[in-house]
C-alpha cells in the first residue's frame, strides 16, 4: 500500500541521476531493503523483482550519481517536511565485517558488529533526531579511510577511492559533516556522540568552536 508513495518520494532524488536505468534500479534496491526477504544482499533483492543480480550489483558497482545533489535533497527533505528548532545530532560509527583485502578501506580495526578486532569497513556518520524522538534520519555518511590505505594509493586506486579522499581521524570527519549540516541550514540544539568522541580533546574543542553544546 506504500508503494505510490515510496514512488513519489523517489522521484524527489530522480535528477541525481544522469539516465533513467539507475532510476529504475534506485527503486528496485530500495523496495528489496524495504521488504521482508530474510537476507537482504543483492541477489536475492534482483532475484524477488525479476531482475539479474548482475543489473542490480551494477548500481552499487559502476552506476553513477551526483552524491553531493543527492545529499542536498536530503536536507532540503529535512526542512521542509520534519523541521524541528530542536534537532539533536547523534555522530556514531559502524563497523561492517567483511572477508578479503580488497573493499575499500577494509582493515583490521575494532569492530562495534562483531564486538572485536575483527577485518572491517569503518563508516562515520550524522544522524538528525527530533526532541521527542518521533523522528530520526541519517543525514551523512562517509568512509573512513585508515592510514594504511592512504599511504598506499596504487592500492586506493584500484578500489576506485577518489585521490581527494585522504586519511582523516573519525573525529575530523565528524566535525566536516556538522559543517556541511550548517552550510545547508540545518542546527543542533545539542551534539551527543560515545564515549570515544569525549576522549578527543581536538573534537570537543571544535565542537565548542562552533558554539554547539554536546552531550
Amino acid at each position: 500500500t506504500l508503494g505510490p508513495e515510496l514512488a513519489v518520494y523517489l522521484d524527489e532524488f530522480g535528477d541525481c541521476f544522469g539516465r533513467s536505468e539507475p532510476r529504475g534500479k534506485l527503486a528496485t534496491y530500495v523496495r528489496g531493503q524495504l521488504g521482508e526477504l530474510p537476507r537482504k544482499s543483492v541477489e536475492p533483492m534482483a532475484l524477488a523483482a525479476g531482475m539479474k543480480p548482475r543489473t542490480l550489483q551494477e548500481f552499487l558497482a559502476s552506476d553513477e550519481w551526483d552524491e553531493e545533489r543527492l545529499q542536498s535533497h536530503t536536507y532540503r527533505l529535512l526542512k521542509r517536511d520534519h523541521q524541528d528548532d530542536q534537532w539533536i545530532g547523534v555522530i556514531d560509527e559502524s563497523g561492517h565485517p567483511k572477508k578479503g583485502l580488497e573493499t575499500a578501506g577494509v582493515s583490521r580495526q575494532y569492530c562495534g558488529n562483531t564486538g572485536k578486532i575483527d577485518n572491517c569497513v569503518m563508516t562515520v556518520h550524522l544522524t538528525a533526531t527530533s526532541f521527542n524522538h518521533q523522528f530520526h534520519t541519517i543525514m551523512e555518511s562517509e568512509l573512513y579511510l585508515p592510514q594504511s590505505w592512504h599511504e598506499d594509493r596504487e592500492r586506493c586506486r584500484a578500489a576506485k577511492i577518489p585521490e581527494e579522499v585522504v586519511y582523516r581521524s573519525k573525529y575530523q570527519i565528524a566535525l566536516e559533516q556538522l559543517d556541511r549540516a550548517a552550510a545547508q541550514g540545518v542546527n543542533f540544539s545539542w551534539i551527543t556522540a560515545d564515549e570515544w568522541y569525549s576522549q578527543k580533546p581536538a573534537f570537543l574543542t571544535g565542537l565548542e568552536q562552533r558554539g554547539l553544546r554536546y552531550v
